[in-house]
């Protein structure tokens, strides 16, 4: 058997998240042909749950660039004491290949100056319009000169680049191969309406339109009911973006049919709970989430935002919304509610669809090409 490769993946993520998720699923399915090791930031929420995958994973003190002056002034210092951290994980571990799971974590980069016979693989997760201009250009400019492969998980990020022929589309699916039973055919007209949003509370996010949305549905359909399902990663950004949403339910008197639930880790079992699953988010490079659900089953109504409107046919296998459009949102959901047989339908068209154009196999086996063209 051919010896297996030691590949470091670096993430920035200080919890689970869609981009660190399906790099563990996509390590999972190639470990027979390489040893993968990950390393995170040291407050990661999301080490316990890598090690419960078997890999080894080391956490180290991340610095991210932001606009608090701590922030700039450190940025450089932790990010060259960071390398030499990296060196030694790379010497001790005899690495070959750097995958750097979104293209603004320059410790890759860095490394290579130590390392010049390491490879580089650079993953775009999110769509770089939500950075500075100068700021997304340098880091663009940086990966696709220095990487092997840039890879982009969506054609809507694709979209957005100026780069040479590197850059591909590589979507990568961490969905489970056997599930649950799928969802059975609701034949009630309207029996409590189960709206289930699935995300981590971060502005952005949606969770603001899905709130004011299902208020105004909720007039006009009382069997409706709303569950929030995310955490807050640790920030106090995001506990008082929670906040504010369970003061506006309050103010709007709807708190007896609107749940905020902390992180579930069960992730199939919250979505073919639910009757319809929301994501109003303003902008996704692709969204796992919305995935899971069409994969699952469970009928979809999702913001035109980038990556969604890739993932299903409109008012087939999905609906799509216009992006912060709370009227279009309205009107998605009365209708949906109120139309059992269209929600069977799109529970039918969207597993159908999402198992027809989106193979997991594939899509770990490609990786693996990409991974020994670029060690070669």
């Amino acid at each position: 058997m051919k010896k297996k490769e030691s590949i470091l993946i670096l993430d920035n993520s200080i919890a689970m998240t869609g981009a660190l998720k399906a790099i563990i699923a996509t390590s999972e399915s190639l470990r027979m042909y390489n040893r993968f090791i990950f390393v995170v930031p040291s407050n990661s929420s999301a080490i316990s749950y890598i090690k419960k995958k078997s890999f080894q994973v080391y956490g180290i003190p991340f610095r991210e660039l932001s606009k608090r002056p701590l922030d700039i002034i450190t940025y450089l210092p932790v990010l060259i004491i960071n390398t030499f951290r990296i060196n030694h994980i790379i010497k001790t571990k005899r690495v070959r290949l750097l995958h750097v799971n979104d293209f603004y974590n320059m410790l890759g980069v860095s490394t290579l100056v130590l390392n010049p016979q390491i490879k580089l693989i650079t993953h775009i997760r999110i769509l770089p319009d939500r950075y500075p201009l100068i700021l997304r250009k340098l880091w663009l400019m940086i990966a696709d000169t220095f990487s092997s492969s840039v890879l982009c998980m969506s054609k809507a990020i694709k979209k957005q680049l100026n780069l040479n022929t590197k850059a591909q589309v590589f979507y990568d699916m961490p969905l489970k191969t056997e599930e649950l039973p799928p969802p059975s055919q609701d034949s009630s007209p309207l029996s409590e309406i189960k709206l289930l949003y699935l995300g981590n509370y971060i502005k952005g996010k949606g969770q603001d339109y899905a709130l004011e949305a299902f208020r105004c549905a909720y007039r006009k359909c009382q069997d409706l009911r709303l569950s929030f399902v995310g955490g807050d990663m640790g920030l106090q950004k995001n506990k008082e973006f929670k906040e504010s949403l369970q003061r506006k339910a309050l103010e709007w008197e709807i708190t007896d049919v609107v749940e905020f639930n902390d992180f579930s880790s069960n992730i199939e079992k919250e979505i073919k709970d639910a009757d319809i699953v929301l994501n109003f988010s303003e902008s996704e490079s692709f969204s796992l989430t919305c995935l899971e659900a069409l994969y699952y089953g469970t009928p979809l109504i999702a913001s035109d935002c980038g990556g969604p409107s890739e993932l299903f046919k409109h008012k087939c296998s999905g609906y799509l919304v216009k992006n912060r459009d709370i009227d279009s949102m309205v009107e998605a959901i009365v209708f949906l509610a109120q139309s059992p047989g269209e929600r069977w339908k799109y529970s039918v068209e969207s597993r159908k669809y999402v198992r027809e154009n989106f193979s997991e196999f594939e899509s770990s086996q490609k990786l693996q090409s990409i991974y020994e063209s670029a060690i070669v």
